[in-house]
């Protein structure tokens, strides 16, 4: 079915505005300290950024790939394009990959020029682990993104990723993804290149867990983890009230003198020990 340009306008406006109101959910709850839902916060309020690197694969051997820094994640969205559309994003448990996608969800929203994805003109964010038994990604945005009385079918929702000339999708938690062995998933088939190639996708995953099958030249980003002056911007965001210095100073010598199993059961397993 074809649309007249102005009722596939008003479709994409309307993608548009639910893709944010679901997004506005998820970037305002935040817990810093899991299971404590008294304590949520936007996730702009607590974004620390993070060591972040790139993955370079010299021509030859193997043993000249290298790792090298990124300046920072404002510059994530330019190695997403560089060579074949597709990019990990990968990192330790709790080096800050969801929290980072949610940051990018919320610059996305929220018009921030100064973030990578500001020029994008559609925005999918898609948890992996939700999608068990998913077959087609259109279903999943319907299922999961989309308002429950929403107006826009599947086939509206695939219509308009097709007609738009910038798409970034966003899979986070490939680790926690179901049905990685299926291989005729549309997940499976977009991390291929096999389907939507002339979109953008990152794919947010444990280092561990690469997808066996992916697109040829598919670049990595890595994420290193925090360094002393990360976690003392997190305590001061996320943890303290009102900025106290005392407290500040009583959680970092608790930090420093309990082992990190100690410490995850002593806060039950809050964000900021998860981060180191």
């Amino acid at each position: 079915m074809k649309y007249s340009l102005s009722a596939e306008t008003n479709k994409l406006d309307q993608l548009i505005t639910e893709l944010k109101g679901k997004y506005k959910l998820l970037y305002d709850a935040v817990q810093p300290i899991p299971y404590i839902r008294d304590r949520m916060f936007c996730v702009d309020k607590v974004f620390v950024e993070g060591g972040i690197e790139y993955f370079e694969k010299t021509s030859g051997t193997t043993s000249n790939d290298i790792w090298k820094p990124l300046a920072s994640y404002r510059h994530l969205y330019d190695m997403v394009g560089y060579k074949s559309k597709r990019q990990i994003l990968e990192g330790d448990p709790g080096y800050g990959k969801s929290t980072l996608t949610l940051q990018l969800a919320y610059d996305w929203c929220n018009n921030n020029s100064n973030s990578p994805i500001s020029k994008v003109k559609v925005l999918i964010f898609l948890r992996l682990r939700q999608l068990g038994g998913v077959q087609s990604i259109y279903e999943a945005i319907s299922r999961f993104i989309l308002a429950k009385d929403s107006k826009l079918s599947e086939n509206d929702v695939k219509t308009l990723l097709n007609n738009s000339d910038s798409v970034l999708l966003i899979l986070d938690g490939y680790d926690e993804y179901p049905d990685q062995d299926n291989m005729d998933t549309d997940v499976s088939l977009i991390i291929k290149k096999e389907i939507l190639r002339d979109i953008d996708v990152i794919l947010t995953t444990r280092s561990f867990k690469l997808p066996k099958h992916r697109a040829p030249q598919t670049s990595r980003v890595r994420l290193r983890g925090f360094d002393e002056t990360a976690r003392d911007q997190y305590i001061r965001k996320a943890v303290v009230v009102d900025n106290n210095d005392d407290e500040i100073k009583k959680i970092k010598l608790t930090l420093k003198q309990n082992p990190f199993l100690e410490i995850c059961a002593k806060f039950h397993c809050f964000l900021l020990c998860s981060l180191i």
